[in-house]
């Protein structure tokens, strides 16, 4: 993937209350409602910073719109992630917060070259938004329209998670994001066989390749998932 990384913290000027934040110290993000059905994710009205809207700061062009944000770790609003999407300009971008004792800034984590769409929908930014961070594996997954009826899982890792700008961005797997299972992420997608199309959905592993098949016959499965028993060749339809 075209992706670049930007690793110079810049500092926020802090003016704008076009938004009502709620009142607090650190990063936040009034939440809307419920994007689609990958769950984790609600679409927010913008991001705050100790109570006054900064989301202006964080946009390039005029239609950039901030598709996700999530907090990191203890969840105390210290560090947080924004997704930023410009149709206009085919810009997506994954951005780090911070709020430390020597100011707010920001550094980008990932982004692609702007205006440069692909055919390869495993490079795919288009509605670019972030799903959830697994605390766990140190793990930021941020999904994209990909496919006609399958989004694109792709994953941020850090591997030395005490250096938080040194990180690996891949593809993981066709499908929508279900949530987390065991450090694995579940993703729901569809495939086809002498009978048409089905809708299996999948544990998969950070390199791509399947762990297994979920039985969601079970009800709340993306809560207490299960793997299909062998021989067991469940197909939803």
């Amino acid at each position: 993937m075209n992706a670049k990384l930007a690793l110079c913290l810049l500092v926020l000027p802090l003016y704008s209350y076009a938004m009502t934040c709620p009142f607090g110290i650190g990063f936040s993000a009034p939440q809307g409602g419920i994007k689609g059905e990958e769950p984790y994710f609600f679409t927010p009205e913008g991001v705050c910073l100790n109570g006054r809207d900064v989301s202006q700061q964080l946009k390039s062009y005029p239609d950039d719109k901030i598709t996700g944000a999530f907090s990191l770790a203890k969840g105390d609003g210290s560090l947080f992630f924004v997704s930023v999407y410009s149709e206009k300009h085919y810009h997506g971008r994954v951005i780090l917060l911070s709020d430390t004792n020597k100011g707010a800034g920001y550094a980008v984590l990932f982004q692609n070259q702007p205006g440069i769409r692909t055919n390869n929908p495993e490079e795919s930014v288009e509605n670019l938004t972030i799903n959830y961070f697994d605390n766990q594996t140190s793990t930021l997954y941020f999904s994209a329209d990909a496919w006609a009826q399958a989004r694109a899982l792709h994953a941020i890792i850090w591997e030395n998670p005490s250096n938080p700008l040194r990180v690996t961005e891949r593809f993981i797997h066709d499908g929508t994001f279900q949530g987390v299972f065991n450090g694995m992420p579940m993703v729901s997608t569809i495939a086809h066989d002498e009978k048409g199309a089905y809708f299996p959905s999948y544990v998969v592993r950070n390199d791509g390749s399947i762990y297994c098949t979920i039985n969601t016959r079970e009800n709340f499965w993306q809560l207490t998932p299960s793997c299909l028993s062998p021989g067991d060749d469940y197909r939803e339809r």
